[in-house]
């Protein structure tokens, strides 16, 4: 009975060994985390404290942020998604100290796939993103009123797409470079339309 009693107990110290377990761990850089820990490494979930004060509360993995998690900045940027190997990936929301919010998609820590960005100026867009860049379709809507649905391209418009304007004027064609480039047809409140070739967001003619 006292042998299996033994047995129980060193069976019990390799499987709580092997698994996550609470502790913290105070690193020689300053840093301070607190949580499930594996191996001497975070594993599962707990809170880093960095010295520069910023704080990411979640998931880890062999000593890595891995999985759901939320991350603050010292400055007041905020994360709140999922991660991989330390970068935002996959979906998530940021806010900035500025009050701007991202909610949508990343990968490897920049916006990219869908996403709507919300700035502080007033501006609010819908679409796809690209290296943190607006690019692909997606519609805006300033705060003037102006609106554009229509292909991006390194946060510009390009390829086909429809501008109105909050007094009613309306064009609707091709884009390069954020310029009418192309052919395309602007219809004014005053009755006046201009369709056919455009350049550099000057109309050519028919």
């Amino acid at each position: 009975m006292k042998k299996l009693a033994i047995a129980l107990t060193n069976l019990l110290f390799i499987f709580t060994s092997a698994y996550a377990q609470d502790k913290t761990i105070n690193y020689p850089t300053g840093e301070l985390y607190v949580g499930e820990v594996k191996n001497d490494k975070p594993e599962g979930n707990g809170t880093m404290t960095y010295t520069d004060n910023a704080k990411y509360s979640g998931q880890w993995k062999a000593g890595i942020i891995n999985g759901k998690g939320a991350y603050l900045e010292a400055n007041g940027n905020r994360y709140d998604g999922t991660w991989l190997e330390a970068k935002k990936h996959g979906k998530g929301t940021m806010k900035w100290a500025d009050g701007s919010i991202y909610t949508g998609q990343w990968q490897y820590d920049n916006m990219e796939g869908k996403g709507t960005m919300t700035w502080i100026t007033g501006e609010v867009y819908k679409g796809m993103w690209r290296l943190g860049k607006k690019e692909g379709m997606g519609s805006i809507v300033w705060k003037t009123g102006d609106t554009y649905k229509g292909g991006w391209k390194e946060d510009e418009h390009e390829g086909t797409g429809t501008y109105k304007w909050a007094n009613g004027d309306t064009y609707k064609g091709d884009w390069h470079k954020g310029k009418f480039n192309g052919f395309g047809t602007m219809k004014y409140t005053n009755g006046t339309v201009e369709a056919g070739l455009w350049e550099n967001g000057r109309y050519k003619g028919k």
